[in-house]
């Protein structure tokens, strides 16, 4: 068996690097941020309030410019739940906002019957 054995004081050896830290730019993104933002609220059309008994909610309209549609994103509160729904329309069109519209209830009518009658698939037997 080799055995080793070790002479003298155990040597410090002092060694000096260079840390380079690599950080996001903050202030870069921070200004992308706001200006995703403001081109968002700029692409808004409409925002029009919905409040009745049992029913409250909010529709934003908005058109976007890569494949000009409207779109419109309707949140409400229907018994203490709260939903959203979208539709779209082609921006091209001339009655377009009428489609929108007639699109936007087909969709919000959906939306409250499959709620109604999943609310009720455990009182029915089969």
């Amino acid at each position: 068996m080799l055995d080793t054995y070790v002479l003298g004081r155990p040597q410090t050896n002092y060694v000096t690097r260079e840390v380079h830290e690599h950080r996001a730019p903050t202030d870069d993104s921070v200004s992308l941020l706001k200006e995703m933002q403001e081109k968002a609220e700029q692409s808004r059309i409409a925002s029009f309030p919905l409040d009745d008994n049992g029913f409250s909610g909010k529709i934003e309209v908005f058109q976007t410019v890569q494949d000009c549609q409207i779109r419109a994103i309707a949140v409400f509160d229907l018994n203490g739940r709260r939903f959203r729904v979208e539709a779209a329309s082609n921006g091209a069109d001339f009655d377009s906002k009428e489609k929108l519209i007639v699109n936007l209830r087909e969709e919000v009518v959906k939306k409250i019957g499959t709620e109604i009658l999943l609310s009720m698939l455990p009182t029915v037997k089969f």
